[in-house]
């Protein structure tokens, strides 16, 4: 887990502002403008990153819609298949009973 980039409440120290008030930092006094700087670089990559994954996503959605349907088709398919043979099952001829085998002597 990344603890650096937390944004719990947890994570957060100091007392916790009133609602509808907004804190304010002075940054210039707080933070090195190298920090600054990598942070702004970090940010610029994980936004990077962000829309790879929702373009990733919207691919696979696709990829997933499509074997669905793809899936019911076959679906549908087999229920027809299936409904042909049993109508060619109920059109094949009862089978005649079995006849006991005999031998040439006549004694089964």
């Amino acid at each position: 887990m990344n603890r650096q980039a937390s944004t719990n409440a947890a994570d957060c120290s100091g007392p916790r502002p009133k609602p509808g008030v907004r804190r304010t930092y002075n940054l210039g006094a707080m933070a090195d403008p190298n920090d600054i700087a990598q942070i702004a670089n970090r940010v610029d990559r994980l936004l990077l990153r962000h829309g790879e994954l929702q373009r990733t996503n919207e691919l696979l959605a696709a990829q997933v819609a499509a074997l669905t349907s793809e899936r019911d088709l076959l679906r549908s398919r087999l229920s027809a298949a299936r409904a042909r043979i049993d109508a060619l099952l109920d059109r094949l001829p009862e089978a005649p009973a079995p006849t006991p085998l005999t031998t040439p002597s006549g004694t089964p």
